[in-house]
């Protein structure tokens, strides 16, 4: 089901960098990832894309104050795989893929589903869920965030998972 954020008809991502203001658009920056990749994005689009971020950046948080977000524990793969998801509304399953060995290819499809469920982005975590799911059966009794991330921070992946 789509949320109603999805159904509204978005602005093309152009739109977003289009401004009279010389200083351009306001952007935020999120660090992502024990090495703090850094991602440097427009704020509008963002936060009319998901709920998450409008409500972090815009909700009287620090992180809005400052326009910074951290999210030190996310995995920057799995992170650039959900933007490209969010803004351009496609990414391929060959960016995680061609990893190459199918070990961490599956441990970044389950950072990927975990982080898309943690930014309440449950078309992209659907999108993962159901693949993940049949190579690991496991997964499907965990309702929440928290216990999928212990799962993942203490199980061994085997089997080697790839989504087309």
């Amino acid at each position: 089901m789509a949320l109603p954020e999805e159904n509204k008809k978005r602005k093309r991502i152009s739109e977003y960098f289009k401004t009279d203001n010389p200083a351009g658009p306001a952007m935020v920056r999120i660090y992502v990832g024990s090495q703090r990749r850094l991602w440097v994005l427009p704020e509008e689009a963002l936060c009319d894309r998901v709920q998450f971020f409008k409500s972090t950046f815009q909700g009287g948080f620090r992180e809005g104050d400052e326009k910074v977000l951290e999210l030190p524990e996310d995995d920057p793969i799995a992170f650039g795989f959900i933007l490209d998801r969010i803004l351009q509304r496609w990414a391929t399953a060959d960016d995680i893929n061609k990893l190459g060995d199918p070990e961490v290819a599956n441990t970044v499809w389950c950072r990927t589903w975990v982080l898309a469920d943690k930014l309440g982005c449950s078309n992209i975590s659907t999108h993962v869920n159901s693949p993940f799911s049949h190579a690991n059966p496991n997964m499907k009794k965990f309702r929440f965030y928290s216990e999928r991330s212990y799962y993942l921070q203490h199980s061994h992946i085997s089997k080697p998972m790839k989504i087309s």
